[in-house]
């Protein structure tokens, strides 16, 4: 029997992430998860976000299922497929900044995170720790890491981000797409979003998942 594994892939290596940054994060983790469907690995083995048939397609109506982020959690990937996955998001990210000014590619440069297990289960504290994205001045809703507490299976994982993911599919309907990715564990909103929405959407988490 192999030995259970759980990584963690952030873009970037600190500092506050930007509304685009949030955006191009979304879209290469997107990407990133399409080439891994080409490996010998199945959704259940993506733990966060939480993903499958619909979230991966490109079929129109379909955007408020694909909120993606900064930050992914993934059970037994070997590392040929981590290191060809992140080789397309580099080079995806690099196409979608092919114009800007800044060195976004590089300063979005994805980090890989291994965590200790405990009899296959990882600390909630650490998941949280590293779910910690930077969002600077933007408003966000939703801590997905509030979900999680003690020693937690890969099952449980992907159990809470599926009740998230239905959060987020929501969220983004009611603010008529306003959710710009997540930021780490947090849904972050685009500019110009009134506290009446940021406090409709938080009310909607705790409907969705007994968090605050």
């Amino acid at each position: 029997m192999r030995n259970e594994t759980i990584i963690g892939i952030q873009w970037g290596s600190g500092g506050a992430f930007s509304e685009n940054d949030i955006s191009l994060c979304s879209f290469a983790s997107w990407r990133v998860l399409h080439c891994l469907m080409h490996f010998p690995v199945t959704y259940s083995q993506v733990l966060f976000p939480y993903t499958d048939a619909l979230s991966l397609s490109e079929k129109k109506g379909t955007e408020s299922t694909r909120v993606f982020g900064t930050h992914l959690l993934l059970r037994n990937v070997s590392e040929e497929a981590v290191e060809k996955i992140l080789d397309s998001g580099r080079e995806f990210l690099s196409e979608l900044c092919y114009d800007s000014e800044t060195d976004l590619p590089q300063r979005l440069a994805p980090q890989v995170t291994a965590f200790s297990l405990n009899e296959g289960s990882v600390c909630a504290d650490d998941l949280a720790a590293f779910l910690q994205g930077e969002c600077g001045e933007w408003q966000t809703v939703g801590d997905f890491s509030k979900m999680l507490s003690g020693f937690v299976p890969h099952w449980r994982i992907r159990e809470a981000a599926r009740v998230y993911a239905s959060f987020t599919e929501i969220a983004y309907r009611q603010s008529r797409g306003a959710i710009a990715g997540l930021c780490g564990g947090r849904a972050v909103l685009r500019d110009g979003c009134g506290d009446a929405l940021k406090d409709g959407l938080e009310k909607l988490f705790y409907q969705k998942t007994g968090c605050r």
